[in-house]
């Protein structure tokens, strides 16, 4: 959420973010109350959990790379540990 206020500082006019905002403040409380404190961050690194269908939950860690003079585009990765529970999971993806 931290990094989400930070993008939209970087675009204030951009009116489809404030859209976006505006919608998901309306239709998910946890949402605007995170939205409400302001938080504030660039968030380049740290750990994630995300759920995949087939199978189940992941620890990845994340790289946010800010690309020079590339008009705001950034290259986002994931990786999993190896050994990891969530290295065995993306294996048995592939």
């Amino acid at each position: 959420m931290a990094s989400l206020r930070y993008v939209a500082g970087q675009y204030p006019d951009d009116r489809a973010l404030a859209e976006l905002v505006g919608e998901l403040s309306m239709k998910s409380r946890e949402f605007a109350r995170l939205w409400a404190k302001h938080d504030v961050r660039l968030c380049s690194n740290g750990t994630k959990r995300l759920h995949h269908p087939q199978v189940g939950d992941l620890d990845l860690h994340y790289e946010l790379l800010h690309l020079p003079d590339s008009n705001g585009q950034r290259l986002l990765t994931h990786t999993a540990a190896v050994g990891s529970a969530a290295a065995d999971a993306l294996a048995l993806l592939g």
